[in-house]
Formats: structure tokens, sequence, C-alpha cells
């Protein structure tokens, strides 16, 4: 339950940083992968925890080695978000007010899977508790941060901005920047289909 909690809550946090984004670099493709593989490793710590949750001793373990793919996860997201707001990779049309919203979104879990990770060292039980309480805590304000005009990225109906081509991102011009797929705006009318 708490993985499902956690995966769950990570799908929402990186729909949120998503719905920002106007454009990606190479390196938040490469902080996209490293997220994406560490939740690929959720179910190793999974599988540690439920097998040794019976015994004391090894509960500990588990329940720390579990918190600290936890935080690896969560730090990944959090590092996602951040390094996007530096590069200027943010739609240029998104509030202030929304951007710093999701930054305060993504920043208690961090402070809640340390806190977990130094309790499950005492009491393992309840530090599974605990990482449930913070995945459950990521989940209920990821889900209502959207971006403002709600279609920064131009998919979907128009919201009167500048419409984008949803296979190569960008504004419209006059001669076609993709060959491949159906074509989007950047294709004039008259261009050959």
């Amino acid at each position: 339950m708490v993985s499902f909690a956690t995966v769950g809550a990570v799908w929402l946090g990186h729909l949120a940083v998503t719905g920002f984004l106007h454009h990606a670099d190479v390196w938040l493709l490469r902080l996209n992968l490293l997220l994406l593989l560490l939740v690929a490793a959720l179910p190793f710590p999974t599988r540690l925890l439920a097998g040794g949750i019976a015994s004391e001793g090894d509960a500990r373990v588990a329940t720390v080695t579990y918190g600290i793919v936890l935080l690896a996860v969560a730090g990944a997201l959090s590092t996602l978000w951040r390094y996007a707001v530096r590069q200027g990779l943010v739609h240029p049309d998104a509030r202030d007010a929304d951007v710093r919203r999701l930054t305060r979104a993504l920043r208690p879990g961090l402070a809640g899977y340390v806190a977990m990770i130094l309790l499950g060292l005492v009491l393992p039980l309840v530090a599974v508790l605990g990482y449930l309480v913070v995945a459950v805590a990521y989940l209920v304000p990821l889900r209502a941060i959207r971006p403002a005009q709600g279609n920064l990225s131009g998919r979907g109906r128009s919201t009167g901005a500048t419409a984008y081509c949803p296979p190569c991102r960008r504004p419209p011009t006059r001669t076609p920047r993709h060959r491949t797929g159906p074509p989007g705006p950047c294709w004039p009318s008259s261009a050959p289909r």
C-alpha cells in the first residue's frame, strides 16, 4: 500500500512538473530517467521490507533501506522541478505563484522521509505508517496544482495563447519543422501532407 501511494504521488508530482514545462533539454531528460530508474527500483526494497518486518533487527534494516529509496525518489522529483525552474524550462506564461506553490508542495516530503528514516531505527512499524502518511501528504496538494491556464504546453483546447505543434513543441511557422507523425500547427496549410 505504501509503495502504491508513493508511486501515485510521484506520478501526480511528475504530471504537475511536466504541466509547467515549455520545453526540455538533455539534462532534464536525464534527470527524468533517473526518477524513472528510482521508481522502477521500488519493488526491491518493498520486498525486503515485506520479508524483514517480522524480525526486529531485520525490520530496522528493511525500514531504513526502504526509506532511503523513498527519499531518493522524492529528491529526484524535487531536483527535476528545481532544475527546470533554474534553467528557464518552465513556460513563460506560468504564474510565479503557481511555480512557488509547486516548489513548496515538493519540499515537505523530503523532511518527512528523513524523519521517518530516523524513526525507523527505533520504531520500524511506526516508520512504515509514517511513509504512508508522507505519500498521502504528497498526493493531496499535488492533485490540485495545475498551470493557471491549464494548457501551457499547447495540448488540447486553445486558451487564446499561441498554439504549439505537439510533435515539435514549437510555435507555428511557414515551413515545416518535423517530418514524422501527423502534421501539426507548424505545418502550413499548403504544405504537402
